[in-house]
């Protein structure tokens, strides 16, 4: 997984603890963090400046997927809603070229690792 520090529209948070689950259940996953880096910073269209998308929803949550794929807010124990209040509005976008060569060359070392090409 690849995010931005900086992200308000999905927090790292949540995702920190998605991926300790993940690791806890033997899988081979990791995260790389980008400091000073926002939501879709590998969107080249982006300003590089942080943007703010209006009325847009964001998630301050901590969803939890369970075994029916239903999605439950771990706060309060119920099937998430847009309507809790950890929902809120007007995150920030921006593109970050830095962050965005870094993922490409990790997915570029990722795949010739995995399928062994030179």
């Amino acid at each position: 997984m690849f995010h931005g520090v900086s992200d308000d529209y999905v927090e790292i948070g949540p995702c920190r603890d998605y991926l300790a689950r993940l690791q806890k259940s033997a899988k081979d996953v990791k995260m790389v963090e980008f400091p000073d880096t926002w939501h879709a910073f590998d969107y080249l269209n982006l300003s590089p400046v942080p943007t703010v998308v209006q009325n847009a929803q964001t998630t301050h949550c901590s969803p939890k997927e369970e075994p029916l794929g239903t999605i439950v807010n771990i706060q309060t124990r119920m099937p998430f809603a847009y309507g809790d209040q950890c929902v809120g509005r007007n995150p920030h976008v921006a593109y970050s070229a830095t962050s965005t060569r870094a993922t490409e060359e990790a997915v570029k070392a990722l795949l010739k690792a995995v399928f062994k090409l030179n």
